[in-house]
């Protein structure tokens, strides 16, 4: 092989493991403390929350997240982990274990969480965005079952 072609094939290789790497620099971290807007926020026919956090570590493709809300109906703290691979990953809360699969659509992440609440099997679809100056993060979503379908949108601030 000469030496010509083997220059050429390593520029070929290196350029490609460039190409991904920027692929994945350029999705959107969701890591840091964030606080609901509850006046941007709309929570269709659900109640909404008195105070809702997430704090959330993105190292991609793993994402850890601990949302804490409080409301009429008390406190509620959750812990999640998951990756934006694809794979089905089940977190157990005090509402029931969530099976939840994440992957990118260009710059949103899409949750999608199977659950059973009470005996009622829910499709939880979540669409995550980050404003482009990293202050806002906006999660519009939709439950579908049980008692019919619902959406919303959680607009939070970053802390």
């Amino acid at each position: 092989m000469s030496r010509q072609f083997q220059r050429g094939g390593i520029r070929i290789l290196c350029a490609v493991l460039l190409a991904g790497m920027s692929f994945a620099a350029d999705k959107p971290n969701f890591t840091g403390e964030w606080k609901m807007d509850p006046g941007k926020s709309d929570y269709g026919s659900m109640e909404t929350p008195n105070k809702l956090t997430r704090k959330i570590e993105h190292q991609e493709p793993k994402i850890h997240m601990v949302s804490n809300q409080s409301g009429s109906r008390g406190e509620l703290r959750m812990e999640f982990n998951y990756a934006t691979d694809g794979k089905e990953y089940t977190n157990a809360t005090r509402l029931g274990d969530a099976k939840s699969t994440l992957q990118w659509e260009g710059d949103t992440l899409v949750v999608t969480t199977k659950r059973s609440v009470m005996g009622r099997d829910l499709l939880i679809v979540d669409r995550w965005t980050l404003a482009a100056d990293g202050k806002t993060m906006v999660i519009a979503g939709k439950i579908s079952g049980g008692m019919g379908d619902n959406e919303y949108k959680v607009s939070f601030e970053k802390q």
